[in-house]
């Protein structure tokens, strides 16, 4: 149960830094080519991608501006229709090619 806690503790702090992290269109569309390259998606879920990043279907994900949170829901939204056990595996990848917490890293 402990270690349950603390994987929620560090999500919760991954999240609220993604929130907090502002990103160019320049470092998003780099984070899209290296998941393709990564094979986190494919490339027919790009244009979907982009424009999830660009005009967000969900209003809560405009709420943070151009963040990493936004990013990282524009790929989570082309997940949907996938097995559940691949929707996790890609968001683990997912989160590896995230800019952290970071702005320096824009």
């Amino acid at each position: 149960m402990t270690r349950l806690v603390s994987e929620r503790r560090c999500l919760d702090q991954r999240i609220a830094a993604f929130k907090a992290t502002e990103i160019s269109d320049r470092t998003a569309h780099d984070v899209m080519i290296r998941a393709l390259d990564a094979e986190v998606i494919r490339a027919a879920q790009l244009p979907d991608i982009i424009h999830e990043w660009h005009m967000p279907r969900h209003e809560e994900f405009l709420e943070h501006g151009r963040s990493v949170w936004r990013l990282f829901n524009a790929f989570t939204a082309s997940f949907n229709g996938l097995w559940l056990a691949a929707v996790l595996q890609r968001s683990r990848a997912l989160y590896g090619l995230m800019p952290g917490g970071s702005p320096e890293e824009d």
